[in-house]
């Protein structure tokens, strides 16, 4: 597969907003979706005030209409960074599988990727997750990540870790509430310090979401796929894991 071929996407009509049908912002006196209140416990200025900063940096970067262009960079943002729609989980909810091992900046940089390609890429994809994939409102995720290949060295890399924080934050800022379950597989001894990193821009209702195993955990990692995925989400985890670099197709999917 050609992993530097553009790819356009197949209606350039689509148009999304921060606000969607049912969720509490229709009948909201300042157009607040209800996740927002939810993310700020009911605090009503905390959350027009969280409303307000997302509106301008959607703005911003024009994410409104992001999957109504070309997206030249599809391809290699996916081969630097793999990434795939396993399907749904028992509980109806979207599977998104990551293998932050896998991530090669030098990769990036050789292909003409850069940090803030990887992050608008991400924000396509998350656009595509909830306006396409799964456009009823207020869903969340089942997010799976694969650490097999992550290197102690990745505390010295100055770069990748401000991309993670970017990214980090930019989920908790404009994409709150999102989060079901997740589950961080194969995690190194010393994986407790990379998280330390990043823990304080996490919400406290997304920490509690969040199960980390580690790399010696192998029974018991197989046996929680199952259980979070279920046979045919595990089936089609194993296949991506193992078939292939996770590029998928051209919507996002393994």
């Amino acid at each position: 597969e050609d992993l530097v071929e553009d790819f356009t996407p197949p209606n350039h009509r689509h148009h999304f907003s921060l606000q969607q049908p049912g969720d509490g912002s229709e009948s909201d006196a300042d157009g607040i979706p209800g996740r927002f209140l939810r993310m700020q416990k009911s605090n009503r200025e905390k959350a027009l005030a969280a409303m307000k900063e997302t509106l301008a940096w959607r703005r911003e970067h024009d994410v409104d209409t992001i999957l109504s262009r070309p997206h030249p960079k599809f391809l290699r943002c996916k081969s630097v960074l793999p990434h795939c729609f396993l399907g749904r989980d028992p509980t109806d909810h979207v599977i998104f599988a990551q293998r932050p091992g896998m991530l090669q900046l030098d990769d990036a940089h050789a292909n003409d990727v850069s940090t803030e390609d990887l992050l608008m890429h991400y924000v396509y994809v998350l656009e595509y997750c909830w306006n396409i994939e799964e456009p009823q409102a207020d869903q969340t995720m089942t997010s799976i990540l694969d650490m097999k290949g992550i290197q102690f060295s990745l505390l010295r890399k100055g770069e990748l870790i401000g991309f993670v924080k970017q990214f980090v934050s930019m989920m908790s800022k404009h994409y709150p509430q999102r989060s079901y379950k997740t589950l961080m597989l194969n995690a190194p001894r010393w994986f407790g310090t990379l998280f330390n990193l990043f823990k304080p821009l996490l919400r406290e209702s997304t920490k509690a979401k969040i199960q980390i195993l580690s790399v010696s955990e192998t029974a018991k990692q197989e046996a929680k796929l199952v259980e979070l995925l279920g046979i045919d989400g595990f089936a089609a985890w194993q296949r991506w894991t193992q078939g292939g670099d996770g590029s998928g197709g051209a919507n996002g999917s393994g």
